[in-house]
């Protein structure tokens, strides 16, 4: 709370009687920053730039370049759970891989969540600097591992 109030440049005081103890202030700020992320991807989306499903993961992308310390507090906070935000993003994305490439439901979650390994590896990479600015060449990336998951995964390459 020190810390905070110092970046404030207040006492600890408001702090105090705005939130019961540190954890209410943790709780408090995960929401709002789960409801950031989630307008963040909304609007990647509404951008058109990308198809539905592969704007959710250069979005995830995106987020943690362009917002690394607010990704590693809700995405990367030593396996804790966020608000949900796990739960409601998958579920989210298997409707959507659903709807957009006919798939079963159990097909959907298996390709969502391989999606979501290599998509959270170039995430923390963009986070910690590690990879460039070449967003077009991870849009690239994207798609080949996305086009060589649906197509194992609907068995056409058996």
């Amino acid at each position: 709370m020190r810390t905070l109030a110092n970046a404030c440049n207040c006492s600890t005081q408001p702090i105090y009687l705005s939130f019961a103890n540190s954890e209410q202030l943790k709780y408090e700020l995960a929401i709002k920053t789960v409801n950031f992320f989630n307008v963040f991807i909304e609007n990647v989306i509404k951008s058109g730039k990308y198809l539905e499903y592969k704007s959710v993961g250069m979005g995830y992308i995106l987020f943690a370049k362009e917002e690394p310390n607010l990704f590693k507090f809700i995405l990367m906070n030593e396996g804790e759970k966020k608000q949900g935000l796990e739960e409601m993003t998958v579920e989210t994305s298997v409707q959507i891989i659903m709807k957009n490439y006919g798939i079963t439901h159990a097909q959907a979650y298996r390709l969502h969540i391989e999606m979501w390994l290599f998509v959270h590896g170039i995430a923390t990479m963009c986070m910690n600097g590690y990879l460039g600015e070449d967003m077009q060449g991870i849009s690239d990336m994207v798609t080949d591992v996305f086009n060589g998951l649906i197509v194992n995964i609907k068995g056409e390459n058996k």
